[in-house]
């Protein structure tokens, strides 16, 4: 059995001060819980579960986080209740094999919050079911007809998307582990290479630097397949004269730094690829510039759109931009809260940490984008990222 007090461990649970950060968000939830007139929050998506608990698990089985305004629990199955005890400080309360998730779940809800009226759950998470809500929701009325639901699906993503200053250097040590993938893939690439050894090369690199799992694995495509969406590497060997897409993710706590960037597989790039370079680079320092706390997505977003359309070879220009980054389970690192796009709304605040990605896909000859993940600050956006430039 392993001890909190084993020091080799220490790196698994919430220090001192992540232990006040965690008390300081579950005071601006419980805040926004009674503006709403909530009695209980059933937390099932596992970004807003770590945000408030520190408890993390690659598992995907039936669990969330239960917040009232005076208690916090954390249920889930009972092999995970391991993890949950050793990484959080919150209680934790579980369910065996034997017993069905869901009806444990109403039974342990009615026994411990018997009076609660107003309930919030997250409709849009993919934690749970369709079916496991709607049996959720009736045996919790079965046993209170007062009960009422309401949709708190961004209630804590909300909070999620301004970062402390703690936060946004866990994500500037994910932005160094990116670099190190990056920077492997340079001095590693190499005519007659299988993707799958090079993507093998990258993640070796990021996890010497203490890399955890990505919420994605590594995107890595030469030639043609940079057209193809989330494509991972294959058997396939690279070529003379291919462009090499890479989009390398880096995890430091959870908490998520991801880079665009191309390479040209041969003595010297084409024309069409070095305009590419100049044209993208120059959309990304243009949106840093625009990304002040009050801008509007799509205004940026055009921004950066109207440079790259500039590029003299047919291409097509990604349908998003940019988008919030931080914690990030799978398969996802981002906050859908704010995208970038031609049709968003979303406001820029201070503190939100942004993948920038304009880029595109050139039909016939592969994609081609060089991203930054970016800090805004009341001037503009700040890279993350110690270089934007990688030599053998």
């Amino acid at each position: 059995m392993m001890s909190k007090k084993d020091s080799s461990m220490d790196c698994l649970m919430p220090t001192e001060a992540e232990l006040d950060e965690m008390k300081d968000r579950l005071s601006k939830v419980r805040g926004a819980m009674e503006d709403r007139s909530l009695n209980l929050l059933i937390l099932t998506k596992m970004e807003d579960i770590f945000y408030l608990s520190h408890y993390q698990t690659v598992g995907g089985c039936t669990q969330c986080l239960l917040v009232t305004p005076q208690d916090i629990q954390i249920f889930t199955r009972e092999l995970e209740a391991t993890n949950a005890t050793f990484r959080s400080r919150v209680p934790v309360s579980f369910y065996n094999e034997a017993q069905d998730p869901i009806n444990t779940l109403v039974d342990h809800i009615s026994a411990h919050y018997p009076t609660v009226k107003n309930v919030g759950l997250q409709y849009s998470s993919d934690r749970l079911t369709y079916h496991q809500t709607l049996t959720l929701q009736t045996g919790l009325q079965t046993c209170n007809s007062d009960v009422n639901f309401k949709d708190i699906s961004d209630l804590v993503s909300r909070f999620r998307m301004i970062k402390t200053s703690a936060e946004v250097e866990k994500v500037r040590r994910a932005a160094r582990m990116v670099s190190a993938g990056i920077q492997a893939a340079v001095n590693q690439v190499e005519t007659g290479i299988m993707e799958t050894a090079l993507g093998g090369a990258i993640t070796n690199a990021m996890c010497r630097e203490g890399c955890e799992y990505t919420a994605y694995p590594v995107f890595l495509c030469s030639g043609e397949t940079g057209c193809l969406g989330h494509y991972t590497p294959t058997q396939k060997q690279i070529q003379d004269n291919e462009v090499l897409f890479l989009e390398i993710g880096g995890c430091y706590d959870r908490y998520h730094a991801a880079r665009m960037y191309t390479l040209y597989n041969g003595p010297a790039p084409p024309a069409w690829f070095c305009e590419a370079e100049r044209l993208i680079r120059r959309a990304v320092s243009v949106g840093k510039q625009l990304l002040v706390p009050g801008a509007v997505a799509s205004h940026v977003d055009k921004a950066m759109r109207d440079i790259i359309s500039e590029l003299s070879v047919p291409h097509k220009q990604s349908e998003r931009s940019g988008y919030s980054i931080g914690i990030g389970f799978y398969t996802d690192w981002s906050n859908a809260l704010f995208f970038m796009h031609p049709r968003s709304s979303a406001v820029v605040e201070e503190n939100m940490t942004i993948h920038l990605i304009p880029w595109v896909q050139v039909h016939g000859k592969g994609a081609v984008g060089f991203s930054d993940t970016v800090l805004v600050t009341k001037e503009g956006a700040v890279s993350l990222f110690e270089t934007d430039t990688y030599r053998k």
